[in-house]
């Protein structure tokens, strides 16, 4: 339903899900839903959830990422793509996660950084040599 973009939908049977066994997929799956109807500050603590049942899920940490840039904490959002990141090297959509927060962060030599390294493994994206762009012309 996440995928689909049918969020309301998604919340409510991932609710009852939990209600019925709590999942660290679940609690992540939870908490893209209350993105996508953009309630980052309530998706911040299922991601929490999901996490303290499996602090190795890369997803959870991106997503948790997700969910701080939205509430414009970029030091926040830095933290959960860098510890993502930690469990899956080179994820490109990631990289380039961490590369927005580093350019509101005004830090656009990791931003240009962090696009080029995504590039490497997505040489194909326009998403990527977009946002590579726009880090170049903050740079002059």
């Amino acid at each position: 339903l996440n995928e689909a973009g049918s969020f309301a939908a998604a919340e409510a049977v991932l609710r009852e899900s939990l209600a019925l066994r709590a999942t660290a997929d679940a609690y992540n799956n939870l908490g893209v839903a209350l993105n996508g109807l953009g309630r980052p500050s309530d998706a911040v603590g299922q991601f929490g959830a999901a996490l303290a049942l499996n602090s190795a899920s890369a997803e959870a940490w991106f997503n948790l990422g997700v969910a701080q840039a939205m509430l414009g904490d970029v030091t926040q959002a830095r933290t959960a793509y860098q510890r993502g990141l930690a469990l899956m090297p080179g994820e490109p959509r990631a990289l380039e996660n961490l590369a927005l927060v580093e350019a509101l962060a005004g830090r656009l030599d990791l931003a240009v950084r962090y696009v080029t390294e995504a590039l490497v493994r997505a040489p194909g994206s326009a998403a990527l040599h977009n946002t590579l762009g726009r880090a170049y012309l903050g740079l002059g």
